[in-house]
Formats: C-alpha cells, sequence, structure tokens
C-alpha cells in the first residue's frame, strides 16, 4: 500500500538456557538437585508487530518472556486434580489466588479501572448481596482469557506426593521461604509481577503473599525432599 511500510522481518531469537546440578547420596537413596536458568542473556528480542492499519501499526506486540516458578500445595487430599482444574481450566479468579493476582497485575499494568471490581469476591452469597451482581461480565471474560493464556504460556509444574497434610504445608513454607529469601533468584525487569498492586508480590517475585521469608529448608528437608523425589 503506498505510504505504509512493510512489516519488518523479526530478528532471530538468540537465547542460552543452562542447567546447573549435582547428585547427592543418602545411604541406598540418591538426590540431585538443580538450577535451570531460561534465558541467561535477558534477551528481550520482538517476535511480533502489530499488522493492520491503525495506531498500533509496527508497534511491538510481544518480546520473548520470561520463566516463572510456582510453589505451592493443597491442605485435603486427592485435591490436585481439582486445583488444576480450578487454575487452568474453570476461569473464576475468586477460586484460584494464583488467577487472581495476575489478573490484578494485567489490570494495573495498564491501569484499568476494572481493577476495583475484580478485587470483589462474590463466591458467598453474603459477599453477592453486598456487591451485587457482576456489572460486565463480557469483560470478566475477557480477563479471565487472559489470564488463563498468561498461566498456560508462562507456568509449568513439578508435581510430589507427600501423604501427610502437616507435612506438605510444612514443606510449602519452607520452599517458599527459601526461594524468597534467595538473593540471586529475582524476577527479570519484564516480568508481568512488577506491576502488581501488592507490594509483597512485587518484591518477592512469587505470585503469593503468604509464607514469605520464613523458616528455609535445612539439611534434615533436603533428606526428607530427595525421599519424596526419588519415590514420585
Amino acid at each position: 500500500m503506498p505510504g505504509i511500510d512493510k512489516v519488518p522481518y523479526l530478528t532471530n531469537v538468540t537465547m542460552m538456557d543452562l542447567r546447573f546440578s549435582r547428585a547427592f547420596r543418602f545411604g541406598a537413596r540418591s538426590f540431585q538437585p538443580m538450577v535451570d536458568i531460561f534465558n541467561i542473556g535477558n534477551a528481550s528480542t520482538i517476535v511480533s508487530y502489530g499488522a493492520s492499519v491503525g495506531s498500533a501499526y509496527l508497534r511491538p506486540g510481544e518480546i520473548v518472556a520470561p520463566r516463572i516458578v510456582r510453589v505451592g500445595t493443597h491442605t485435603g487430599d486427592d485435591q490436585l486434580p481439582s486445583r488444576m482444574q480450578q487454575h487452568f481450566v474453570k476461569e473464576n479468579k475468586d477460586r484460584s489466588i494464583f488467577r487472581k493476582n495476575i489478573g490484578r497485575a494485567l489490570l494495573n499494568r495498564e491501569s484499568d479501572p476494572y481493577l476495583a471490581e475484580w478485587e470483589k469476591d462474590r463466591t458467598s452469597r453474603a459477599q453477592r448481596q453486598r456487591f451485587g451482581l457482576e456489572p460486565d461480565p463480557v469483560k470478566r471474560r475477557e480477563v479471565e482469557a487472559s489470564v488463563t493464556a498468561y498461566m498456560r504460556e508462562h507456568f509449568s509444574f513439578v508435581v510430589f506426593s507427600a501423604e501427610v497434610a502437616a507435612e506438605r504445608l510444612s514443606l510449602e513454607s519452607k520452599l517458599i521461604s527459601t526461594v524468597s529469601r534467595c538473593g540471586a533468584c529475582g524476577p527479570s525487569d519484564r516480568w508481568l509481577g512488577r506491576s502488581s498492586p501488592k507490594e509483597k508480590i512485587r518484591s518477592s517475585g512469587l505470585w503469593l503473599v503468604n509464607e514469605l521469608g520464613k523458616v528455609p529448608l535445612d539439611a534434615a528437608d533436603l533428606g526428607r525432599l530427595s525421599e519424596l523425589l526419588v519415590d514420585r
């Protein structure tokens, strides 16, 4: 089209990932902790441009995204499948704190006034009576869909079984505390959580606010984790 530049060719994406690991033996068992570093050079290569004529034409649409770590557990037995459904399939931010926190960051990043509505929880009858019906269900579905897309692209999980609920909760707390106290484990400058209205999320680099900076894992905990990971 005369007077309009062609969409530029995209730059080749070059990234380096590293893995550090070491095997430890505990009698007949072994434990191999590892640290994965993705996009070690913190590349910010543009991978899409706006191609439609208008104000967004040739505007960078997407850049290489950072990796996200998820640490968590649940209090009941045999609830993992239902919890994964709540996070990834059933689009309801009032049933998943991760969905709610990601939606908060997405809306806050755009200074979207719908954030005030997103904060309202209508799970119980009392709360529905207090807040009334959802005033903009179309907007709610749009944000929920954006949260789902973000989680499916950026979240990955490692699962192991701890049969006793008290042990699950203890390990969860110590895993979160260990990561939050790690000075070398901070997020990239482009991490979505930096747009969160929650200061604890912005400063910790984690999508949660509880159990931060508490008691970390010790040698005995690492030994127990080695047993659980070998058996999974």
